[in-house]
């Protein structure tokens, strides 16, 4: 299965405004999908034992579920709004310009988390599905 190719850039652009997804395509055709993260601090209680600060993800928690295709370029711009330094990892996904990534695909499950002061226990963290392509449709990720 090929998975998509990820870049993840920390600044304000226009899907960040909206917090939200746009799709687009590049001059072959080839479908580019815009994430805008926000990532801000709140109060709950989501395990019953306390009030605490949680870790928003467009003002949700948990945070999104990030639904892709096959093949499909991924950008995720993140704005962290929070008082702490954070880092996103993905699990299974192949990022362009890196040979690292977690996990065998098709075998464990797409996620992304924080790697900092446990805030994946606080919320910083997400579910991601990649849809199988048909094999007409499947492409080659460089």
């Amino acid at each position: 299965m090929l998975i998509p190719s990820f870049k993840v850039v920390q600044e304000s652009l226009n899907c960040l405004a909206n917090a939200s997804v746009s799709v687009s395509s590049d001059s072959s055709g080839n479908r580019l999908v815009h994430y805008g993260l926000v990532v801000s601090e709140g109060t709950g209680n989501p395990d019953g034992a306390k009030e605490r600060t949680v870790y928003l993800i467009n003002g949700h928690f948990p945070g999104p579920l990030l639904t892709l295709d096959e093949g499909d370029d991924v950008e995720v711009f993140v704005l962290s709004n929070i008082s702490k330094g954070m880092s996103l990892h993905f699990h299974c996904i192949q990022k362009a310009g890196t040979p690292w990534s977690d996990g065998v695909p098709a075998v464990t499950f797409y996620w992304a988390h924080a790697h900092s002061s446990q805030m994946q226990d606080h919320g910083l963290a997400f579910p991601i599905i990649v849809r199988c392509a048909s094999e007409g449709q499947k492409k080659k990720i460089v």
